[in-house]
């Protein structure tokens, strides 16, 4: 399956025998459009079950330590955290850095806007999810990589099955067969 609204691509498919949902999200500046999108997104996960990655530019902070200076536009802040709270998304520490976005080439301006959120399923299949800052590459932007570390199968224990002792006695008492 795939959807395509604005400011948002949602991919669902199968891996490992289980199904699994990814969305890219560009929000909107706007707060009405960017409402809009989190309402869309909350109307796709009551119909989708199961581990679900959201990433993307955000366009904004989740607290105000994530901007480097400037307007604090904590209602803004609150209703994002509220949001991640009702998708039931984990957001976990970006490693390597504080900030992936700057304004042009200043160190002045930075934040935190873009990011991975992924469901509490999502982190029972794998385990050691880190976000990693990576180093700006032509854009305002610095990628970020989701590393999830190995997938978490469920361990299987050893069966004996009979039929190796039958085989075995063979082997011992008539040796190999001849080819």
């Amino acid at each position: 399956m795939s959807v395509d609204i604005s400011g948002l691509v949602v991919v669902a498919g199968w891996f490992a025998r289980s199904g699994m949902a990814l969305d890219a999200v560009y929000a909107s500046c706007d707060t009405v459009a960017r409402r809009e999108l989190w309402q869309e997104l909350i109307n796709i996960k009551e119909a989708c079950n199961g581990p679900w990655v959201s990433c993307g530019d955000f366009s904004l902070t989740r607290y105000p330590n994530e901007r480097s200076e400037g307007n604090r536009i904590i209602g803004a802040m609150n209703e994002f955290t509220e949001w991640i709270n009702e998708m039931e998304f984990i957001d976990p520490p970006l490693l390597g850095g504080t900030y992936t976005w700057r304004r042009g080439d200043t160190r002045t301006s930075a934040s935190r806007i873009d990011r991975f959120l992924y469901s509490s399923q999502w982190d029972e299949s794998f385990t050691q999810i880190k976000q990693n800052l990576m180093p700006r590459l032509g854009s305002d932007h610095n990628p970020i990589v989701l590393d999830c570390g190995d997938l978490n199968f469920k361990k299987t224990y050893f069966k004996f099955e009979q039929g190796w002792m039958v085989l075995l006695r063979r082997s011992r008492n008539g040796g190999c067969p001849s080819m």
